[in-house]
């Protein structure tokens, strides 16, 4: 939704999600503002390994050669080889890991779809890129991470094209810990209202994304959020704008509002408009010049009001 952002004079680290798997090589660089490379980066590739036996469909637990590099939380798309047809020809489903009970065993959220032979193939996406404290010495916006990748089964080499700033403070991931969101939303954040194929991850999907809208709806304002030196004014901003992402999928709608379903929507924007708006008009953190410091004058601005920029 925005662009990716690396500390100043720290690093980090960037990641791209191609749109298939597995990824059998990738190349990529670093540009600066202007478009001229600073750096050649060597990606990260992410994991893979090859189902150990046969598996029926329907199963959850899957045992594989290696668990290494796996992630809970993380997708992996699991298919069924077909040597080296082209991957996106391969019957095969996306699968999120549970739990890793062992270094040979995944246990996964959903049942799977298909059923498998010994050797399939389970893979990430996501491929990552470290950018060293000394590529990320000065301040800017569009930054530019260029990735060259080919896929299992494919000669010519896709590209993906990553924009990163480089900030003093990074936007978080997550504004809340899990268990806040419960303590703004009262029962609506208790656990048996979480999606039943996602229960027991409470809320981490809906409070990530959440976080990444709320830094775009900030952007919109006209502002940087990564320029607020504190972020603690916009967690409940954040709860607000859970309930209003529930009201538009039409779910978690509290019963005496299930006759009028938008009704609740509407008031759900409004309780988000106006829980933003308070914390932008009451923060006094916003460092306008990114000089590192929130002078007096900064600390006075009152920022939720809509303006328009063009």
């Amino acid at each position: 939704m925005a662009n990716q952002e690396i500390e100043v004079d720290v690093g980090g680290t960037l990641t791209f999600a191609a749109p298939y798997a597995p990824i059998t090589s990738a190349t990529s660089a670093i540009h600066d503002l202007d478009g001229d490379s600073i750096a050649a980066v060597t990606p990260t590739m992410p994991p893979f390994t090859l189902l150990n036996g046969a598996h029926l469909a329907g199963v959850t637990t899957l045992t594989v050669d290696s668990t290494s590099g796996f992630v809970v939380g993380d997708f992996y798309f699991l298919g069924q080889d077909q040597s080296d047809d082209a991957v996106q020809d391969h019957r095969g489903e996306w699968l999120r890991v549970k739990f890793i009970t062992s270094t040979t065993v995944l246990e996964l959220y959903d049942p799977t779809t298909y059923a498998f032979n010994d050797d399939d193939r389970i893979a990430g996406n996501v491929i990552t890129g470290a950018v060293s404290a000394g590529q990320a010495a000065d301040l800017g916006e569009g930054y530019e991470w260029r990735i060259s990748y080919i896929l299992r089964g494919e000669t010519a080499a896709r590209k993906g094209n990553v924009q990163w700033d480089v900030v003093r403070q990074p936007w978080p991931a997550k504004l809340l810990a899990n268990y806040e969101l419960r303590q703004y939303l009262g029962e609506l954040g208790a656990s048996i209202m979480e999606n039943v194929a996602l229960a027991g991850t409470d809320f981490e999907d809906d409070i990530v994304l959440a976080t990444a809208q709320l830094k775009a709806h900030i952007l919109e304002r006209g502002y940087q959020p990564s320029r607020f030196r504190s972020t603690d004014e916009f967690k409940h901003p954040l709860a607000m704008l859970v309930l209003l992402t529930w009201a538009k999928r039409g779910e978690n709608i509290p019963k005496n509002w299930r006759d009028v379903p938008e009704q609740y929507l509407d008031v759900c924007q409004v309780n988000y408009r106006e829980s933003l708006n308070t914390a932008l008009n009451t923060c006094r953190s916003y460092d306008a010049d990114e000089s590192g410091v929130v002078t007096a004058t900064e600390k006075k601005a009152k920022l939720g009001v809509l303006r328009l920029v063009r």
